[in-house]
């Protein structure tokens, strides 16, 4: 495939006095420039279009700047990771079992609760032989399946996750299954954690940061929890248990660099996300983007760039997993059409049998796709959207990268998941995207080898 320059494909993002950043989204070619000719060339067409730019230079050196710029972006091909997109070629490989419909914190950005808490139920020894059934009989001989521990809290179910196991193990031993749970890490235990390491789960555990006014993952009583979860973070990593961290900022946080830097410390592999919209009404105003919280957020991007500089600088490593998901599209051209594969490979599935694309949806039966024991009725308007089908996005210069966003908090939103996000959260993922892009240009010229023998 050919690509060509437009208004709508060009990012300039300025780096120092002298150099620029020229972002090709549609090629997802990375040039710093340093000659201010290209540079204002490209920023005429960024501004003014084509044709305008063609009227402000002569036409030979029109050609000249034009056909430079093209064969440089055309050096070499984009690699395309197109899925299969037919919801009817679904394929059951990694399933979301809400396990637990209690937990033991009080999170008031929680999207697995509503308003009125949780709308579904505790699963039980039934409900998982009727669930085991029915995706052995869904997946193909030697299908690997990823089943996923989700709650609420899923440890409060403990008894149920050792169930399930057990029951794979006796009644369907040539079964290939990862084990993975998502929890808050305050219930861990040696008990458990011998558990995880007999059964290879893989944990993603829930903290948010350091122990500010900020951190909000709190008991009902009112009483922090991080004192607990680190006591537990450690005893994950004395016992070799592979996990994860994950952090949610809420919008007004003012303190993004020491979050940062709070993880960077504890040599984890950590993501952090903005509280985003969820069916849980509560506490909107947690994730409402306005102009002022933008730029504030803006500013301490700025102040998080210096310090991943210092950090590259000293040849250390990120353990951002983000910036690595990133670093990867950018480094090996990635053109993947869609933000992810919910409805098609990923399924939740409830107690009752229900089944939704995503776990985001699940407190609304309105968002189910079927159901084990009924069938599967798909509903096109809860699934991914390619991005070349979101006419709003065509003309943004991230839609490469954002992919449209997470249909499913359009959904939450009262949106269709085909049409864009609202003009603020496009705003936040421009901001976001540009810190990242510039984050990957200082890794690479500061730090040579960042990215050579990757664990």
């Amino acid at each position: 495939m050919d690509y060509n320059i437009t208004t709508e494909n060009i990012e300039l993002i300025p780096i120092s006095g002298k150099t620029t950043l020229f972002f090709h989204s549609d090629s997802l070619q990375i040039y710093p420039l340093n000659d201010k000719v290209l540079i204002n060339f490209l920023l005429s067409i960024k501004n003014y279009g084509i044709e305008i730019t063609k009227q402000k230079y002569k036409n030979n050196k029109f050609c000249e700047l034009y056909n430079y710029i093209i064969k440089k972006i055309n050096t070499s091909p984009i690699t395309t990771i197109y899925p299969d997109l037919d919801n009817q070629n679904k394929k059951y490989i990694t399933i979301v079992l809400p396990i637990s419909a209690k937990c033991n914190l009080n999170c008031p950005y929680c999207f697995a609760k509503t308003d009125n808490g949780y709308n579904f139920q505790n699963f039980t020894t039934q409900s998982i032989n009727e669930i085991a059934e029915f995706l052995i009989n869904n997946i193909k001989e030697n299908e690997h399946l990823t089943i996923i521990f989700f709650g609420g809290e899923p440890l409060l179910n403990m008894e149920v996750i050792k169930y399930t196991v057990t029951l794979f193990k006796t009644k369907y031993p040539n079964q290939s299954i990862n084990y993975s749970i998502t929890t808050n890490g305050t219930i861990l235990d040696k008990r458990i954690i011998t558990f995880f390491k007999e059964n290879k789960f893989s944990v993603l555990l829930s903290i948010d940061g350091p122990d500010n006014e900020f951190n909000l993952r709190k008991y009902k009583n009112g009483k922090s929890s991080f004192s607990k979860v680190m006591k537990n973070i450690e005893l994950l990593k004395k016992n070799n248990i592979g996990f994860e961290l994950r952090a949610t900022l809420i919008n007004n946080n003012p303190y993004i660099v020491e979050t940062f830097e709070f993880f960077e410390n504890l040599h984890i592999p950590f993501n952090i996300v903005f509280a985003y919209n969820s069916e849980n009404k509560a506490n909107s105003h947690l994730n409402t983007y306005d102009v002022n919280i933008i730029y504030q957020i803006e500013e301490q991007l700025d102040a998080l760039l210096k310090y991943y500089i210092d950090k590259f600088k000293r040849q250390e490593k990120s353990f951002n997993i983000f910036f690595k998901s990133i670093s990867e599209v950018l480094r090996y051209r990635l053109n993947k059409s869609t933000i992810c594969s919910a409805g098609i490979y990923y399924h939740t599935i409830m107690s009752n049998g229900d089944i939704y694309t995503c776990a985001h949806l699940m407190n609304d039966n309105r968002y189910k796709i079927g159901n084990i024991h009924s069938g599967y009725n798909s509903n096109s308007a809860y699934f991914p959207v390619p991005i070349h089908q979101i006419y709003e996005c065509q003309t943004c210069w991230i839609k490469n990268i954002c992919l449209g966003g997470c249909p499913s908090q359009k959904i939450s939103m009262g949106k269709k998941n085909d049409i864009a996000m609202e003009n603020n959260i496009c705003h936040l993922e421009k901001i976001k995207t540009r810190f990242y892009i510039k984050l990957y240009y200082y890794a690479t010229k500061n730090f040579p080898n960042y990215f050579t023998n990757e664990n």
